[in-house]
This record gives structure tokens, C-alpha cells and sequence, in this order.
């Protein structure tokens, strides 16, 4: 009789833990579908708007509003999933996703292409800043052994699929692959 009532105490514990789950995943799901409208609602709106402004003003040669209305929308998406409890990065992409299916792509493309170059300079100082030179000083035969490894990996890897899976002769993915080895984040 006291095993049976264990059972029945562990059964209604799981369920309730079940059914917990289920409603903060529920609580989730209608938070991201709250975010997925509000932002293309933006998206349609705010980026629209600004490149209606941006083309009535044909006086002045550059796109800085536009620029602007593209950085702060992208900002703002990240800030509101950073608040949802989502990632940072997840409302970048989210926003760059949305504005990809606006029909202002070639203008947004255009727009940020200046500034790319800035944010890219400020990724490769923020990595130098975490880099210990006294580290990689240290353990530069490892360090070197498994980039060696790495890219020599990549290359073969895309060599292999190009040559299986897209009929290429072997020169021609070799040469894909060797080119390819060297691109990563």
C-alpha cells in the first residue's frame, strides 16, 4: 500500500513538472510569435518610412537616414530579444532575416555597406584585446599544430564533397578547397 501511494506521489510530481514545462515552452512560443509580428510590423513600417524620406530628399546625395533607420531597427531587435530572455544574436538575425524580405534590399545592401568595414575593425580590436600575447608565445607549436590541422581538415573535407557530390575533378577541388581552408570565424 506504501509503495503504491510513492507511485502515485511521483506520478503527480512528474505531472505537474510536465505541465510546467509545457507552459513556460507554451509562454515562449507566444512570446516569439509576438516578437516575429512586432518586428516585421517595424520593419514594414519604420524602414519604409525611412526610405520614402530618404528618396524625397534627392538634394542630398548620401543615405544617412536610411543608414541610421537600418542600424538602430537591427539594434532595437536585438535589445527587445535580449529582454524576452532570447539572445542578442538571435534578434540580429532576426532583423536582418525581416529585412531581407523587404523590397528595399539593394538599398539596405548598399546603406551598410560603409559601415561593415567599421564593425569589422571593432571585432578584430575587441579579439586582440582578449589575446594573451604571453599565451600564445607559450604554446605556439600547439597553437600552430592545430591550425595546420584545422585547415588541412576543411580542405579535404570540401575537396571530398565537391568532387562526390558536384562530379569535380580532383584538381579543380583541391584548388576549391585549398581556398576555402582558410575561411573562418
Amino acid at each position: 500500500v506504501k509503495e503504491a501511494d510513492d507511485d502515485d506521489d511521483i506520478a503527480s510530481h512528474e505531472e505537474k513538472i510536465l505541465r510546467k514545462f509545457s507552459s513556460g515552452i507554451l509562454f515562449h512560443l507566444v512570446i516569439v510569435a509576438m516578437f516575429a509580428k512586432g518586428s516585421i510590423f517595424l520593419a514594414k513600417h519604420v524602414v519604409h518610412a525611412a526610405a520614402m524620406a530618404d528618396a524625397k530628399m534627392k538634394s542630398v546625395k548620401s543615405c544617412e537616414l536610411f543608414t541610421l533607420s537600418v542600424v538602430a531597427y537591427a539594434l532595437l531587435m536585438a535589445t527587445i530579444c535580449e529582454e524576452l530572455q532570447l539572445s542578442i544574436e538571435a534578434g540580429a538575425l532576426f532583423a536582418g532575416i525581416v529585412l531581407i524580405k523587404s523590397p528595399h534590399v539593394p538599398k539596405v545592401l548598399d546603406s551598410i555597406e560603409s559601415i561593415t568595414s567599421v564593425f569589422g575593425g571593432m571585432f578584430l580590436t575587441s579579439m586582440g584585446t582578449i589575446i594573451s600575447p604571453a599565451f600564445v608565445m607559450s604554446h605556439i607549436g600547439t597553437i600552430m599544430l592545430l591550425v595546420i590541422c584545422i585547415g588541412l581538415f576543411k580542405m579535404v573535407l570540401v575537396s571530398i564533397v565537391l568532387n562526390r557530390c558536384f562530379d569535380y575533378g580532383i584538381t579543380p577541388s583541391l584548388a576549391v578547397g585549398s581556398a576555402m581552408a582558410q575561411i573562418s570565424e
